[in-house]
């Protein structure tokens, strides 16, 4: 944690950019600055802080303060109950043609969101498309990435998503989404998102917060099938280190 009483020109700068607390890494001694997504916009608007000014604000503090940072944005409870409620809408409206739908504000700005469809050629995508305009346009969401899922579409099982985890070991969504892809090709990060959400509720996955990347814990590892094969996990995982060691 920052020592406010050694450094505190410093702590009023960071509240000027809305940051909310302050960690020292203990590996590189970088500060680790953290800022709730709903304070954050893509331009600068008054109330918040947009993208370039914290860009400027790590420079600043590099220059000012010889202080190497990195900044993290945090949940917020206010954008978690506007996602709940706006999933909930939209399935209500349309519930012949959505069989789920999932949303991810990336900031007070920018929102994604996944609509998976009961019949992906018949489903009324436009009628969808505006009314979900309607929803985000009055809070001053103006950029949505909107994607349509095929709920037909084969997915990776749980044991497969814990096997391609353990595998990848620490890994970002964005890695186990890279792998899972090579046998599914409809594998979003939204919903693999999810799905590790779960897995960490029942303790069989972790996920490291200044990192963003997931390791399967004990219980994780004993849930995963032995089996005496070259794809056993432990197998395909001792290869791939040995293939990146000698790549190197």
């Amino acid at each position: 944690m920052l020592d406010k009483t050694e450094l505190p020109e410093l702590e009023k700068l960071l509240k000027n950019y809305f940051v909310s607390d302050v960690t020292i890494r203990s590996s590189d001694g970088c500060y680790v600055l953290y800022v709730s997504k709903d304070c954050v916009t893509d331009v600068a608007r008054k109330g918040f802080v947009s993208k370039k000014q914290l860009s400027n604000l790590q420079e600043r503090l590099n220059e000012q303060y010889n202080i190497s940072s990195e900044v993290l944005l945090t949940d917020s409870e206010k954008l978690d109950k506007l996602k709940s409620t706006y999933e909930t809408l939209l399935q209500v409206t349309f519930p012949d043609d959505i069989a789920h739908c999932s949303f991810v504000f990336l900031n007070a700005q920018r929102v994604s969101v996944e609509v998976s469809l009961r019949n992906f050629e018949r489903a009324d995508k436009q009628a969808i498309q505006d009314y979900l305009d309607t929803l985000l346009s009055p809070v001053g969401v103006d950029n949505v990435a909107l994607r349509w899922i095929d709920s037909q579409a084969e997915l990776p099982s749980i044991i497969e998503i814990l096997a391609v985890t353990k595998r990848t070991q620490p890994a970002t969504i964005e890695e186990i989404v890279n792998f899972l892809s090579l046998d599914y090709e409809h594998v979003q990060g939204s919903w693999l998102n999810r799905q590790l959400d779960k897995l960490i509720k029942k303790k069989l996955v972790v996920r490291e917060k200044e990192t963003a990347t997931y390791c399967l814990t004990f219980r994780g590892l004993n849930v995963l099938p032995s089996i005496s094969s070259r794809n056993n996990s432990d197998i395909v995982r001792a290869l791939d280190l040995g293939r990146r060691k000698w790549s190197n």
